[in-house]
């Protein structure tokens, strides 16, 4: 295996399952040095450490809720307290509220995905850009859904902010 990211430090959210908890194992088997790993469920985040940190990385930890900004904000300062430079930052995290038709939306749903699925990923890039430029760039990644094209009858919100990383 190749050690593209030797001595790199990543910030991936949502990394306790799915793209997330490959993507922190993919970076550790490919020599990061740390891996900033942010979840909201505690249970996936000790699992997806121990991986990290077997795998040869430095897994930091970040219990999170990114559904409100003070959250988002304490979880990438808390990453950046942990690593003297920020290389890569993995903005994977989504919610999805259960499929609803539109005229049943409720203002709450909209919020929290709005909250959940783009303000948040734009508040981590956002401060992630201002840490790299301060040590000579990086890389953001944001991931999306072929929803973003439009598609996902019943799910309005998920569609809409997924289009808008996209965008």
């Amino acid at each position: 295996m190749t050690q593209r990211f030797q001595d790199k430090n990543v910030v991936i959210t949502a990394a306790g399952a799915g793209f997330g908890r490959a993507a922190a194992r993919g970076f550790a088997a490919e020599g990061a040095k740390s891996i900033c790993l942010v979840e909201r469920l505690a249970d996936r985040l000790e699992a997806v450490s121990a991986e990290v940190e077997e795998l040869g990385a430095r897994a930091v930890p970040i219990e999170a809720d990114l559904s409100d900004r003070a959250s988002t904000d304490g979880a990438l300062a808390t990453a950046l307290e942990a690593v003297e430079r920020l290389d890569v930052l993995i903005s994977n995290h989504a919610a999805m509220a259960w499929e609803t038709p539109f005229v049943e939306l409720t203002d709450e749903a909209w919020d929290t995905e709005l909250a959940v699925n783009l303000t948040s990923h734009i508040v981590l890039a956002q401060r992630a850009a201002r840490a790299m430029a301060k040590t000579g760039g990086g890389a953001i990644v944001f991931t999306a859904s072929v929803n973003a094209a439009g598609a996902g009858s019943g799910y309005a919100p998920y569609v809409v902010t997924k289009a808008g990383l996209v965008a």
